[in-house]
């Protein structure tokens, strides 16, 4: 189960980036590239790109349309956190980690709600 928490938070993680990328207008995208590749110096929880960093590129926010997912979400990724950084210490029941893995699943289908085409598509 653990193995499938940090999966799940990985793929969630990856797929917010690609993307915000992606919706990234040419002026925006040196920006979101800086800021997606040095996360050392620019600090913001992974489950904030789903709110602020999304919002910032196309003002759709997970947690303005659907807080219970969002709240969940953050929850994936602090099971996740618990699991990569402190070897599981403090990790909710295996009841909850099985609906981090519904709540990917939720989150993916709300992320391909989102109508975009590559934003370099537009500037051509």
């Amino acid at each position: 189960m653990r193995q499938a928490v940090l999966l799940a938070a990985v793929a969630c993680e990856i797929r917010i980036k690609h993307v915000i990328t992606t919706l990234a207008t040419s002026e925006q995208r040196p920006l979101v590239d800086l800021l997606l590749e040095n996360p050392r110096e620019w600090t913001m929880a992974a489950a904030s790109l789903f709110d602020k960093g999304l919002k910032a590129v196309c003002g759709k926010s997970l947690r303005e349309e659907d807080r219970n997912l969002y709240k969940a979400i953050d929850l994936l990724f602090q099971d996740r956190n618990k699991i990569a950084h402190r070897g599981g210490a403090g990790l909710s029941p295996d009841d909850t980690l099985k609906e981090h893995i519904r709540s990917a699943k939720s989150v993916f289908k709300w992320l391909d709600g989102i109508p975009y085409q590559d934003a370099s598509e537009d500037d051509s």
